[in-house]
C-alpha cells in the first residue's frame, strides 16, 4: 500500500507492506535509497506477525510541475 501527499513539488509518501523475510525488505529499502530522486527513506515501524515482517517506510521526492499534475 502506498500513500502520497503532496504539498506543492514536495511529495511524500509511505509505504506499507509485508515481506516473508529480512533480505527482501533490506533490498527494498537499500533500492530506494539509493534512487537519486527520493530523499529521507526511513524505516518507520517494524513488526513480525505469524512469520511475516509487517513495516512502515516513509520518503519524499520533489516533483516537476509536470509530474504534480499527474498526481
Amino acid at each position: 500500500n502506498i500513500n502520497m501527499e503532496k504539498v506543492q513539488t514536495l511529495i511524500t509518501f509511505k509505504i506499507t507492506g509485508t515481506s516473508q523475510n529480512e533480505t527482501e525488505l533490506a533490498a527494498l529499502i537499500l533500492g530506494l535509497k539509493e534512487d537519486k530522486i527520493l530523499s529521507d527513506i526511513d524505516l518507520a515501524s517494524i513488526s513480525i506477525e505469524q512469520n511475516l515482517i509487517n513495516f512502515t517506510i516513509n520518503g519524499r521526492f520533489i516533483a516537476s510541475q509536470e509530474q504534480t499534475k499527474k498526481l
